[in-house]
């Protein structure tokens, strides 16, 4: 168990079935999860890795990445299509339809020791 998510950790399971209950959109997984994750590991930092502000910022990448390892099957494209509506939703700027920024940033070293 990873020390950063301990709460999150054991409750997965039963989250993810709810999730799948309730439907499978970036957005209610969001919702459902964030409680267990405290939300300065996904803010920006003030200098290194995610410190400017880019299309793919940190905590877009994470919610992203979970949500497409969640769902058995999904595509990198699918996942860009959540980002892009959960962006649309809270009336920020979209992240491009190419899936090479998305993969690159979620393969990013910052995201990965987190």
């Amino acid at each position: 168990m990873t020390p950063d998510f301990p709460l999150w950790a054991s409750q997965f399971k039963k989250q993810h079935r709810q999730l799948r209950a309730v439907a499978g959109c970036l957005h209610q997984f969001e919702a459902l999860f964030s409680p267990w994750i405290p939300r300065h590991l996904l803010a920006p930092t003030d200098a290194g890795d995610f410190s400017r502000q880019r299309l793919w910022p940190l905590r877009l990448v994470f919610w992203t990445f979970l949500w497409q390892v969640a769902q058995a099957g999904a595509s990198c494209r699918e996942a860009i299509r959540q980002a892009q509506a959960l962006c649309l939703l809270a009336e920020q700027s979209t992240p491009p339809e190419t899936t090479s920024p998305y993969c690159q940033a979620r393969g990013h070293r910052h995201l990965v020791s987190a």
